[in-house]
Protein backbone atom coordinates (compact mmCIF):
# COMPACT_ATOMS: atom_id res chain seq x y z
CA UNK A 1 0.00 0.00 0.00
CA UNK A 2 1.20 3.55 -1.20
CA UNK A 3 2.60 5.09 2.38
CA UNK A 4 1.77 8.90 0.77
CA UNK A 5 -2.14 7.57 0.38
CA UNK A 6 -5.05 8.65 2.67
CA UNK A 7 -4.69 4.99 4.74
CA UNK A 8 -1.19 6.62 5.77
CA UNK A 9 -2.49 9.05 8.07
CA UNK A 10 -6.47 8.18 8.26
CA UNK A 11 -7.49 4.91 9.79
CA UNK A 12 -11.59 3.64 9.44
CA UNK A 13 -11.27 3.95 13.40
CA UNK A 14 -9.50 7.55 13.32
CA UNK A 15 -12.22 8.65 10.67
CA UNK A 16 -14.86 7.79 13.02
CA UNK A 17 -13.53 8.73 16.07
CA UNK A 18 -12.56 12.81 14.15
CA UNK A 19 -16.10 12.64 13.09
CA UNK A 20 -17.67 12.06 16.30
CA UNK A 21 -15.58 14.85 17.70
CA UNK A 22 -17.04 17.11 15.07
CA UNK A 23 -20.46 15.87 15.75
CA UNK A 24 -20.08 16.69 19.10
CA UNK A 25 -18.63 20.20 19.09
CA UNK A 26 -21.89 20.75 17.27
CA UNK A 27 -20.13 21.12 13.72
CA UNK A 28 -21.35 21.09 10.05
CA UNK A 29 -20.99 17.36 8.50
CA UNK A 30 -22.41 18.22 5.81
CA UNK A 31 -20.82 16.86 2.68
CA UNK A 32 -20.19 20.89 0.85
CA UNK A 33 -19.08 22.08 4.19
CA UNK A 34 -16.44 18.94 4.82
CA UNK A 35 -14.89 19.57 1.36
CA UNK A 36 -14.43 23.41 1.61
CA UNK A 37 -12.41 22.59 5.25
CA UNK A 38 -11.30 19.46 6.02
CA UNK A 39 -10.93 17.51 2.49
CA UNK A 40 -8.49 15.52 3.67
CA UNK A 41 -10.80 13.71 5.77
CA UNK A 42 -13.15 13.83 3.12
CA UNK A 43 -10.89 12.17 0.74
CA UNK A 44 -9.96 9.98 3.37
CA UNK A 45 -13.26 8.67 4.37
CA UNK A 46 -14.03 7.88 0.40
CA UNK A 47 -10.77 6.06 0.15
CA UNK A 48 -11.84 3.92 3.61
CA UNK A 49 -15.51 3.54 3.52
CA UNK A 50 -16.45 4.47 0.12
CA UNK A 51 -18.15 7.51 0.35
CA UNK A 52 -18.95 10.12 3.06
CA UNK A 53 -22.17 8.68 3.48
CA UNK A 54 -21.22 5.53 4.88
CA UNK A 55 -18.61 7.09 7.02
CA UNK A 56 -20.88 9.19 8.80
CA UNK A 57 -23.06 6.20 9.21
CA UNK A 58 -20.12 3.70 10.09
CA UNK A 59 -19.46 6.68 12.91
CA UNK A 60 -23.44 6.41 14.21
CA UNK A 61 -25.00 8.87 12.90
CA UNK A 62 -28.45 9.20 10.26
CA UNK A 63 -27.17 10.93 7.55
CA UNK A 64 -30.26 11.82 6.45
CA UNK A 65 -31.85 12.91 9.75
CA UNK A 66 -28.82 14.52 10.89
CA UNK A 67 -26.48 15.25 7.74
CA UNK A 68 -28.09 16.01 4.69
CA UNK A 69 -28.69 20.12 4.56
CA UNK A 70 -31.78 20.73 1.79
CA UNK A 71 -32.97 23.70 2.71
CA UNK A 72 -36.84 24.14 1.50
CA UNK A 73 -36.70 26.83 -0.23
CA UNK A 74 -40.17 28.82 0.36
CA UNK A 75 -41.07 32.32 -1.32
CA UNK A 76 -39.77 34.60 1.51
CA UNK A 77 -36.95 32.47 2.20
CA UNK A 78 -35.56 33.11 -1.30
CA UNK A 79 -36.39 36.94 -1.05
CA UNK A 80 -34.86 37.21 2.42
CA UNK A 81 -31.87 35.14 0.88
CA UNK A 82 -31.47 37.32 -2.00
CA UNK A 83 -31.49 40.53 0.28
CA UNK A 84 -29.01 39.04 2.22
CA UNK A 85 -26.71 38.50 -0.50
CA UNK A 86 -27.43 41.77 -2.31
CA UNK A 87 -26.44 43.79 1.19
CA UNK A 88 -23.14 41.23 1.56
CA UNK A 89 -22.43 42.93 -2.54
CA UNK A 90 -22.74 39.83 -4.27
CA UNK A 91 -23.37 40.12 -7.86
CA UNK A 92 -27.16 39.19 -8.39
CA UNK A 93 -26.63 38.69 -11.88
CA UNK A 94 -27.71 35.31 -13.48
CA UNK A 95 -24.38 34.24 -14.62
CA UNK A 96 -22.69 34.52 -11.27
CA UNK A 97 -25.57 34.05 -9.06
CA UNK A 98 -26.08 30.68 -10.47
CA UNK A 99 -22.59 29.39 -10.05
CA UNK A 100 -21.91 31.27 -6.52
CA UNK A 101 -21.13 28.30 -3.84
CA UNK A 102 -23.36 29.71 -1.36
CA UNK A 103 -26.37 30.81 -3.79
CA UNK A 104 -26.57 28.62 -6.53
CA UNK A 105 -28.92 26.40 -4.93
CA UNK A 106 -31.41 29.27 -3.74
CA UNK A 107 -30.62 30.70 -7.15
CA UNK A 108 -32.18 27.35 -9.08
CA UNK A 109 -34.84 26.99 -6.80
CA UNK A 110 -36.13 30.17 -7.27
CA UNK A 111 -36.96 30.19 -11.58
CA UNK A 112 -38.95 26.73 -10.18
CA UNK A 113 -42.64 27.15 -11.75
CA UNK A 114 -43.66 26.65 -8.19
CA UNK A 115 -41.83 29.24 -6.83
CA UNK A 116 -40.74 32.62 -9.18
CA UNK A 117 -40.53 30.73 -12.67
CA UNK A 118 -37.19 33.15 -13.23
CA UNK A 119 -34.54 34.89 -11.74
CA UNK A 120 -35.95 38.06 -13.12
CA UNK A 121 -39.59 37.26 -11.18
CA UNK A 122 -37.34 36.07 -7.85
CA UNK A 123 -35.45 39.44 -8.16
CA UNK A 124 -38.51 41.73 -8.72
CA UNK A 125 -40.30 39.78 -5.77
CA UNK A 126 -37.41 41.42 -3.80
CA UNK A 127 -38.13 44.38 -5.11
CA UNK A 128 -34.97 44.81 -7.03
CA UNK A 129 -35.28 45.86 -10.35
CA UNK A 130 -33.73 43.39 -12.85
CA UNK A 131 -32.94 45.92 -15.56
CA UNK A 132 -30.30 47.55 -13.23
CA UNK A 133 -28.89 44.18 -12.34
CA UNK A 134 -28.03 43.65 -15.76
CA UNK A 135 -27.42 46.71 -16.60
CA UNK A 136 -24.62 46.58 -13.69
CA UNK A 137 -23.50 43.24 -14.88
CA UNK A 138 -22.56 44.79 -18.72
CA UNK A 139 -19.64 46.01 -16.94
CA UNK A 140 -17.16 43.61 -17.45
CA UNK A 141 -13.03 44.30 -16.77
CA UNK A 142 -12.12 44.91 -20.83
CA UNK A 143 -15.41 47.47 -20.83
CA UNK A 144 -14.05 49.46 -18.01
CA UNK A 145 -10.71 49.15 -19.62
CA UNK A 146 -11.98 50.66 -22.95
CA UNK A 147 -14.31 53.40 -21.05
CA UNK A 148 -10.64 54.23 -19.27
CA UNK A 149 -8.60 54.20 -22.50
CA UNK A 150 -11.48 56.53 -24.41
CA UNK A 151 -11.33 59.19 -21.46
CA UNK A 152 -7.43 59.16 -21.83
CA UNK A 153 -7.74 59.66 -25.32
CA UNK A 154 -10.18 62.12 -25.32
CA UNK A 155 -7.70 64.49 -23.12
CA UNK A 156 -10.52 63.76 -20.18
CA UNK A 157 -9.68 64.05 -16.49
CA UNK A 158 -8.82 60.85 -14.47
CA UNK A 159 -8.28 61.69 -11.09
CA UNK A 160 -10.68 59.86 -8.37
CA UNK A 161 -12.24 63.27 -8.03
CA UNK A 162 -13.52 64.01 -11.46
CA UNK A 163 -14.70 60.76 -12.35
CA UNK A 164 -16.97 60.34 -9.29
CA UNK A 165 -18.71 64.02 -10.70
CA UNK A 166 -18.31 63.13 -14.60
CA UNK A 167 -19.02 59.54 -15.25
CA UNK A 168 -19.68 57.61 -11.62
CA UNK A 169 -21.00 54.41 -13.49
CA UNK A 170 -17.72 53.79 -14.57
CA UNK A 171 -16.06 54.75 -11.26
CA UNK A 172 -18.01 52.21 -9.19
CA UNK A 173 -17.59 49.15 -12.01
CA UNK A 174 -13.96 50.21 -11.62
CA UNK A 175 -14.01 49.52 -8.26
CA UNK A 176 -16.43 46.84 -8.32
CA UNK A 177 -14.40 44.81 -10.88
CA UNK A 178 -10.46 46.01 -9.43
CA UNK A 179 -11.36 47.15 -6.02
CA UNK A 180 -9.88 50.68 -6.60
CA UNK A 181 -9.77 53.35 -9.16
CA UNK A 182 -5.85 53.66 -9.03
CA UNK A 183 -5.71 48.93 -9.80
CA UNK A 184 -8.27 50.33 -12.49
CA UNK A 185 -6.05 52.84 -14.20
CA UNK A 186 -2.82 50.19 -14.07
CA UNK A 187 -4.67 47.45 -15.53
CA UNK A 188 -5.48 49.91 -18.92
CA UNK A 189 -1.43 50.86 -18.66
CA UNK A 190 -2.25 54.25 -16.91
CA UNK A 191 0.44 55.30 -14.07
CA UNK A 192 -2.27 57.12 -11.31
CA UNK A 193 0.67 59.20 -10.11
CA UNK A 194 0.96 60.55 -13.67
CA UNK A 195 -2.99 61.27 -13.68
CA UNK A 196 -2.91 62.99 -9.80
CA UNK A 197 0.04 65.33 -11.05
CA UNK A 198 -1.54 66.23 -13.94
CA UNK A 199 -4.75 66.86 -12.18
CA UNK A 200 -2.51 69.24 -9.83
CA UNK A 201 -1.12 70.60 -12.47
CA UNK A 202 -4.44 71.65 -14.26
CA UNK A 203 -5.60 73.02 -10.84
CA UNK A 204 -2.62 75.15 -10.49
CA UNK A 205 -3.21 76.84 -14.13
CA UNK A 206 -6.63 77.47 -12.96
CA UNK A 207 -5.47 79.92 -9.91
CA UNK A 208 -3.28 81.65 -12.31
CA UNK A 209 -6.10 82.34 -14.52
Amino acid sequence: MCGNGPAAHWTQEKIIAHIRRLRERGEDLSYNRVARQSQGLLSAANYHFGSWKRAIEAAGIDYDQNVRRIPKWTKQKIIETVHTARDSGVDLSWTNISRHPDYSGMAYAAIRSSRFNSWDGALCAAGIDPSEVRRYESWNEEKVIRRIEERARAGLELNSKSMQQEDCRLFNAALKRYRSWDRALEAAGINPDEVYKRHRWSEELIKEQ
